[in-house]
């Protein structure tokens, strides 16, 4: 039980993720969620219509350049803007924010040896710049983000192989966000 002497923490937070935030392909690659279509004539509780993929479906996909059916892609364009918003996060008093590290963006497809820089100094510099601003960060790995490559050449997680390229992205991300 509490006391009245007890002290207490309240941490002040928001989230984003990958997907939803950056609004762009902006130095990534495309990922399953750029694939995944908004369907409104199919039933709601018809998920499996909801989430079925075919390679025509993919192409088509990235043939189309809009986001009305795709709404993934609309985002508030964090890439390009996060200082404003992390600037405007603070003057509202969030003292943390969990992000998502696009595994796009620090491996495009997901089976590199060696990690996309750009990619990495867009996290450093979020990082450091969301400590200027006090703000600690929450981070998460994945946020349904696989690149859209292993999801066409593995079939996603069900093959193994996809499977074995997330530990060099997730080694990769937390030595960096370490030393961020």
């Amino acid at each position: 039980m509490c006391s009245p002497t007890d002290v207490f923490t309240f941490i002040i937070w928001t989230t984003d993720s990958t997907w939803r935030a950056p609004g762009t392909r902006t130095a990534r690659a495309p990922s399953v969620a750029d694939v995944a279509g908004y369907k409104p004539n199919v039933d709601v509780k018809n998920y499996a219509a909801h989430v079925a993929v075919s390679d025509e479906t993919i192409r088509e996909a990235m043939a189309d350049p809009g986001t009305t059916y795709y709404p993934k892609r609309r985002g508030i364009d964090f890439y390009h803007r996060y200082k404003e918003d992390l600037a405007l996060f603070a003057e509202m008093g969030f003292t943390m924010l969990r992000v998502s590290i696009a595994w796009t963006r620090i491996y495009p497809t997901g089976e590199e040896t060696a990690p996309n820089e750009k990619g990495l100094r867009f996290c450093e510099d979020l990082f450091t710049e969301m400590r200027c601003l006090g703000i600690e960060s929450l981070v998460t790995l994945s946020h349904y983000e696989m690149p859209l490559s292993l999801a066409m050449k593995y079939n996603g997680w069900a093959d193994r192989r996809a499977a074995e390229c997330s530990p060099g992205f997730a080694a990769t991300a937390l030595s960096a966000a370490g030393s961020w």
